[in-house]
């Protein structure tokens, strides 16, 4: 989307949220550049790695997510290898993963990774994040250091970091 013509994907009309059922699949949604986009009033189930994964695979910032009035729950691992991801879980933001695969074949070792590259403006509210046997129930990552082996000099730089994020109202 843009600032003037936003992106929503979520309910309308009265009722039952909708459920979106990631079947088992890597991720049960995946925001790939989000930028300018509303996830609203939906349940959503059943992700392998990640109920809700947000995520940036080209240089830039991302501007302008917001998850509001959702419940993500039952996110379980399937066949997830626990000592080589711990950016896993319910409502997840991570900058810079590129080629996301459907299996777990190699823990996420030989993935490709986009450095220069966050979020911006991310607003995360009344969001039920529950039921999950992974690391986190909502985790923002703030920006790309996976396999960097010039991190501590990366992770000192303001301008890579993602920033104005807010969680709010949310568990």
């Amino acid at each position: 989307g843009t600032s003037s013509n936003r992106i929503t994907i979520g309910a309308y009309g009265t009722g039952a949220q909708p459920i979106l059922n990631g079947n088992f699949s890597q991720a049960a949604v995946e925001l790939m550049n989000p930028s300018y986009l509303t996830m609203q009033d939906l349940e959503v189930i059943n992700g392998r790695t990640w109920g809700i994964l947000a995520t940036t695979n080209v240089p830039g910032v991302s501007t302008g997510l917001t998850l509001q009035n959702l419940n993500v729950h039952h996110v379980t691992g399937g066949v997830y290898q626990t000592q080589n991801r711990k950016w896993t879980g319910l409502v997840v933001l991570a900058p810079g993963v590129i080629d996301l695969p459907q299996t777990d074949a190699d823990g996420g070792l030989q993935w490709n990774w986009e450095r220069l590259t966050h979020f911006d403006t991310v607003l995360i509210d009344n969001v039920s994040a529950y039921d999950t046997t992974l690391w986190g129930g909502i985790f923002v990552w703030g920006m790309q250091l996976e396999g960097d082996t010039q991190w501590k000099k990366h992770a000192l730089d303001r301008t890579r970091r993602s920033k104005n994020i807010t969680v709010r109202n949310s568990l």
